[in-house]
């Protein structure tokens, strides 16, 4: 079963008032072998209804593309919280065609939460998970990253 699959099923499980959703950073947090994470994960959201639907590897675009093909359809959420763009980035430093790709993922995402009408009125908590500067990038390079990952 692909994990677009496996997503889609879980998605029919039951009520969902806090839906998570994000690359592996998310899906560590409520995945079986990372027990110390998966423990608060249990100690933070048990009865809040809250389901994790991060998945390694993704990008913003692979989670836009789950979000647009179905993993949202009949889940009526309170509120939804994305965690996206740490794969988009990497740890190295990127050139401009990068971040110009990320910064076309994240206003998708935007542009896709504002427009998708089967979810009026949800509470959205968007963090955009960038990499931190190190010592090798520029104070331009830093500066253009923090614009993007603030939104700005």
């Amino acid at each position: 079963m692909t994990a677009h699959a496996q997503l889609l099923e879980q998605a029919k499980q039951g009520r969902i008032d806090v839906y998570f959703v994000g690359d592996s950073i998310v899906r560590r947090w409520g995945a079986l072998d990372y027990p110390e994470l998966l423990a608060n994960w249990k100690e933070n959201f048990f009865g809040w209804n809250a389901a994790n639907f991060g998945w390694g590897a993704d990008r913003t675009q692979n989670i836009l593309w789950r979000l647009e093909n179905g993993e949202l359809d009949g889940v009526n959420p309170k509120v939804i919280v994305l965690l996206a763009g740490t794969n988009n980035v990497g740890a190295q430093p990127r050139d401009e065609h990068t971040i110009a790709e990320i910064g076309r993922g994240l206003n998708a995402t935007k542009r896709w939460r504002r427009a998708c009408a089967s979810m009026p009125r949800r509470a959205w908590r968007i963090r955009w998970a960038c990499r931190r500067a190190t010592s090798n990038d520029s104070r331009a390079s830093t500066r253009r990253r923090s614009r993007l990952c603030s939104g700005r």
